[in-house]
C-alpha cells in the first residue's frame, strides 16, 4: 500500500514524511534504550554496595537534545570508573609495599572522607600502639590492648597502667586491622552483558517506534 501510494501520489513528499518518521523511531528508541541501561546499572550498584550516592554515578547523555535525528546516540558513564572496573573484571587488590593488606574492623575509627585510617595513621596516642598476631594457617591481625568498651559498645581510650605494669580490670584488646595477602573483588557487574541487551532492546524499541 506504501509503494502504490508513492507511486501515484508525491513521492518527495512520502519519502520526507518517512524520513522524519524514521528519525522519530531512533531518536525515541535509542534514548529509552539508554535510560533503561542506566536505570539497571544503578539497580545493581544499589544492590552490591548498598549506596544510593554510588548508584547516582551512572549518567547518561542523549543525543540530540533536542528534536530527532537518524543518527541519535547515547552515552552511559560512571563517575566511578576505579570501583566498577573492578568490580567488573573482579581485580585482585594486593598491598603496595608486597606485604600484608590491612582491612580495617568494625571497631576501627573511621578517620575521614579525604584521609581513612590505616595502621601508619591509626591514633596511637588515643589507643595505644598497634600489636601485630600472626597466625599461622588464619588471617593476622594488628590489635590494640588495654582499651575499654563504653555502655553503647564503643571502643574507648586505652587504660591507665596500674603500679605493676599491668592494665586496670575491665580493659580488653581489641581487633583494629585484618591482616591479608590479597583480596579478590567479588564480579558485581557484567558490563558486556548489559550492553548487548541494550543494543538489542534498542533495535526493538525503533521498529517499534516506527510501525
Amino acid at each position: 500500500m506504501r509503494l502504490g501510494a508513492a507511486l501515484t501520489g508525491n513521492l518527495e513528499t512520502f519519502m520526507a514524511v518517512e524520513l522524519e518518521n524514521g528519525a522519530k523511531a531512533v531518536t525515541s528508541g535509542t534514548h529509552k534504550a539508554l535510560n533503561d541501561l542506566k536505570m539497571r546499572l544503578r539497580q545493581q550498584t544499589l544492590n552490591a554496595f548498598g549506596s544510593q550516592g554510588l548508584a547516582n554515578t551512572w549518567r547518561s547523555h542523549a543525543f540530540p537534545k533536542t528534536g530527532a535525528s537518524l543518527g541519535a546516540a547515547g552515552v552511559l558513564v560512571s563517575k566511578a570508573p576505579h570501583i566498577i572496573d573492578s568490580f567488573d573484571a573482579a581485580t585482585v587488590i594486593r598491598s603496595k609495599d608486597g606485604f600484608f593488606l590491612a582491612i580495617p574492623s568494625p571497631d576501627c575509627p573511621k578517620g575521614s572522607k579525604f584521609e581513612p585510617i590505616t595502621p601508619s595513621n591509626f591514633p596511637e596516642d588515643r589507643f595505644g600502639r598497634l600489636r601485630f598476631v600472626y597466625r599461622p594457617g588464619k588471617t593476622s591481625l594488628l590489635v590494640v590492648d588495654g582499651v575499654k568498651r563504653t555502655s553503647a559498645g564503643r571502643v574507648g581510650r586505652q587504660m591507665a597502667r596500674n603500679k605493676a605494669g599491668g592494665f586496670k580490670q575491665g580493659a580488653v584488646s581489641v581487633v583494629m586491622f585484618f591482616l591479608v595477602p590479597y583480596v579478590r573483588m567479588k564480579k558485581a557487574f557484567n558490563l558486556a552483558q548489559d550492553y548487548d541487551r541494550a543494543a538489542a532492546e534498542m533495535v526493538r524499541n525503533i521498529l517499534e517506534a516506527w510501525e
